[in-house]
């Protein structure tokens, strides 16, 4: 299984995707463990699960539970809708299932309503996807996305070429087992403090390489949290498995305070105090800023999002994860799968990203360090804007928005993919990218 996730997941951060292993249980029955991975693979196509129930069989990401109490009956069925995506996405899946099968899972049956899976035949999935006038708009998006110009797709041999270069990437990838050397970054020539000669594909690399560590790292602590280890010490244990540091003993061992000195936290002075009086306690009681602190609580109450100083394609990402919350709040849970997850899901990487990079934003941004972490973090969230971007059509389609609804919801990433890659032009021109 780890095999299994660790090259799918290879797969989905090579093509440009992201992917997230998955650990579950029903509570008190550890052995009705559900794992596997789902993936982002294409804008405007489904969330495609790759988990794996006790039984061994392949389940959607809506029957986890089921999964967990052990009650499927017998094999489902998981769907993926790709009318959405461009031509190449819907080959891109069926290439990886093709994979999985000569892989991993011999006995896989797969029912493609575009008839590639059965036939192999790329003018008559065209054809298909030509009927489908609903999402032309979202498909020329996912075009230019995946390299073919709307000209260039309209070129039977420019097609095929492409597609011809897919499959094998796919089965490739697949293929080989998840083994990475380190990602090593040079000192700077003699004389240079800070430089900018790092290549932006070596960041890129080194996203990935942070990537996998981190999902192997979530993987360790479930499995481990679900054997009856509490969160702190599977915390620590994952972290030792990524060989990121060792812990306690290193901290220990260099600590200077003896066990006997250290007070229980309800015994120190400011444990049960207001946070003005924690703040003050080894200081002095009239120093002039206390009195601001009072009109600030008084400011946090009023307005937490007051404003502060945040670029203005922070802003709008905010904007848009407020207006989302006020759009989908009265949503349950458990209706919250397909295209919408897609959304939130990608909301929260443009929120991320645009935080990491554009804390650094500056004139710190001119080193290779911090300018290299600005582009993967732009990267992350421009992905999440184009892959947020790419479900509205599916949404309005399966009513889950209005038509005002869409057309206040698309003019807004498309403004907030436009900052992102203005920013990520500045980041490049700076580094002397191309």
């Amino acid at each position: 299984m780890e095999d299994f996730e660790d090259r799918l997941l290879d797969l989905a951060l090579e093509i440009g995707g992201d992917g997230r292993i998955w650990r579950s249980a029903a509570t008190g029955k550890p052995e009705r463990l559900v794992r596997g991975i789902y993936l982002d693979i294409a804008p405007g196509q489904e969330t495609t699960s790759l988990l794996i129930a006790p039984e061994g069989w392949l389940i959607s990401l809506m029957e986890i539970e089921e999964a967990e109490e052990g009650t499927i009956g017998e094999p489902p069925w998981c769907f993926v809708k790709t009318q959405f995506v461009s031509v190449e996405g819907h080959i891109f899946l069926v290439e990886l299932l093709a994979a999985i099968k000569k892989e991993f899972i011999p006995d896989l049956e797969v029912h493609d309503e575009g008839d590639y899976w059965e036939t192999r035949d790329v003018q008559r999935l065209r054809e298909q996807f030509g009927r489908l006038n609903s999402a032309i708009a979202g498909m020329r998006d996912g075009l230019q996305n995946h390299g073919l110009t709307a000209e260039a797709a309209e070129d039977p041999d420019i097609v095929v070429a492409r597609i011809q270069r897919i499959a094998e990437q796919v089965h490739k990838l697949i293929a080989r087992p998840s083994e990475h050397a380190p990602v090593q970054f040079e000192d700077p020539p003699d004389g240079i403090e800070f430089g900018l000669f790092e290549p932006e594909a070596k960041w890129d690399a080194s996203h990935a390489e942070h990537r996998r560590k981190q999902e192997r790292m979530h993987r360790s602590m479930e499995e481990q949290m679900l054997g009856g280890t509490d969160h702190n010490e599977a915390f620590e244990q994952g972290l030792r498995d990524q060989g990121i540091f060792n812990i306690p003993e290193d901290l220990v061992e260099d600590s200077t305070l003896d066990e006997s000195d250290r007070l229980p936290y309800d015994e120190l002075p400011f444990a049960n105090a207001p946070i003005e009086d924690a703040l003050l306690a080894d200081g002095d009681p009239d120093e002039p800023w206390r009195e601001s602190l009072d009109d600030e609580a008084e400011e946090d109450d009023e307005d937490p999002f007051r404003e502060r100083d945040r670029h203005t394609v922070q802003e709008a990402s905010m904007d848009l994860m407020l207006r989302l919350h006020d759009l989908f709040k009265d949503v349950e849970e458990d209706g919250r799968g397909g295209f919408l997850d897609v959304l939130l899901r990608n909301t929260d990487e443009i929120m991320g990203g645009l935080a990491q990079a554009l804390s650094s934003r500056g004139e710190d941004a001119d080193d290779d360090i911090t300018s290299g972490l600005m582009l993967v973090q732009l990267k992350r969230a421009r992905r999440g804007a184009a892959l947020a971007r790419a479900v509205l059509i599916p949404l309005k389609v399966e009513d889950f928005l209005s038509e005002a609804a869409y057309n206040e919801l698309d003019p807004m990433i498309a403004q907030i993919e436009s900052g992102i890659i203005e920013e990520l032009r500045e980041v490049r021109t700076k580094r002397g990218d191309e």
